[in-house]
């Protein structure tokens, strides 16, 4: 992991900057969070670490799901910060085939009430069921409005057929840009790519 940078809210920006000064990347938490995470900084603390000079990029998680593969957001979720410019979905492969319950899926009533106003089938998370949950405003798409948003479809190195089949649903669902990935994979973590202005390029 990159250096991490431990402060308030209130103090981060200046610790963020001075940290800068030293190092491209860095991890920066308000402290330590139960089950070995680091805990969140406010969405305003993001907002002005996204102002500072000559700072490329800043990566938040919006949202979590529990160590499952997929799921469909509370009200609450996920925190998009105002500066925010693109909105990354991630589904595990292997979620296709699973039943839509406690044990497979983070929050399976809300995808279930997503799939039942659509006129899709609950039981199961075929790659289409999945495909319309994340493109949906009430799930994957919630609260992204005008962002750039875009679904990577992880685990395409262990399930690399259900990779594929997912990929393509959710490409033909209307996402404007799929990402087949291995994220585990530091050397080729990215197995494929579509676009809305073309089909699915790269192999699972």
């Amino acid at each position: 992991m990159p250096p991490a940078v431990e402060a308030s809210d209130a103090s981060m920006v200046e610790a963020a900057r001075a940290a800068l000064e030293t190092q491209s990347v860095i991890v920066v938490t308000t402290g330590d969070a139960p089950q070995g995470r680091l805990a969140p900084l406010s969405p305003e603390t993001i907002d002005a670490l996204a102002r500072l000079e000559g700072v490329g990029l800043v990566a938040v998680e919006a949202d979590g799901s529990k160590m499952r593969p997929f799921k469909a957001p509370d009200d609450h979720e996920p925190v998009i910060p105002a500066w925010t410019t693109h909105v990354v979905v991630v589904v595990g492969a292997d979620a296709v085939g699973a039943p839509i319950d406690e044990a497979h899926v983070h929050r399976p009533e809300r995808v279930r009430a997503i799939l039942d106003a659509a006129g899709i089938d609950a039981s199961m998370a075929t790659p289409e069921a999945i495909a319309a949950v994340l493109l949906d405003a009430a799930g994957g798409r919630r609260g992204v409005g005008g962002r750039h948003f875009v679904v990577v479809v992880n685990k395409a190195d262990s399930h690399a057929d259900a990779a594929s089949m997912l990929g393509r649903a959710v490409e033909a669902a209307g996402a404007p840009r799929v990402v087949l990935a291995a994220l585990r994979d530091a050397a080729r973590p990215v197995r494929g790519v579509a676009t809305r202005a073309g089909g699915l390029e790269g192999g699972a």
